[in-house]
């Protein structure tokens, strides 16, 4: 099944990008393919693929920090995917309950960790901000429940499992959500 949702994801992103380029008189229609083909290799592979090790700067919100690497050495702002965190009121956004929680486990799961980068298709999201998923161990070793803070914040309840584009993890997402939810953990108790 994971691999007829793989496929049907992949046309229809081509179709959109074919449509999409096609408008806009893009004479780039293999770029177009490469993005589909290679969204579809990190959807169909079950180790995950482009990472890289990543220093924790600070930690904005329950689901975006500021992280930077080695090369090259610049901070860049991360938004973990598939995951939507109560926001802190930052920027003319209201408080929401639950953002101080989930803000103080990303704190203590990221702070003095070892932590991996997981990159996603595509890369930036449409503020400019890094889309990954955060690891605290390898993640080509490791289980994504135990290790992955993106599903962390979702299995404990400390942030809403959302799909804003597809990605390898969603079914993963989906089922610690409803364990969350029948357990009324963090948001889903108050």
């Amino acid at each position: 099944m994971k691999r007829i949702n793989c496929v049907l994801v992949s046309f229809w992103a081509f179709c959109l990008l074919f449509a999409i380029f096609s408008l806009a008189g893009c004479q780039e229609i293999d770029s177009a393919l490469n993005l589909v083909e290679e969204y579809a290799t990190l959807t169909e592979n079950s180790t995950p693929t482009n990472i890289e090790q990543a220093q924790l700067v600070r930690v904005v919100d329950g689901d975006t920090a500021i992280f930077t690497t080695e090369d090259p050495a610049e901070e860049f702002r991360v938004r973990f995917v598939g995951v939507d965190a109560p926001e802190m009121g930052f920027q003319g956004s209201e408080y929401e309950a639950g953002a101080s929680e989930a803000t103080s486990f990303v704190e203590e799961k990221l702070d003095g960790s070892d932590i991996w980068l997981e990159y996603c298709v595509p890369e930036t999201d449409r503020f400019g901000r890094v889309r990954a998923f955060v690891w605290i161990e390898d993640p080509t070793t490791s289980n994504p429940s135990d290790s992955m803070i993106n599903a962390q914040l979702v299995k404990y309840g400390h942030a809403e499992a959302v799909a804003f584009s597809p990605h390898p993890y969603e079914d993963l997402f989906e089922e610690l959500q409803e364990g969350a939810r029948a357990s009324n953990l963090g948001i889903w108790g108050q």
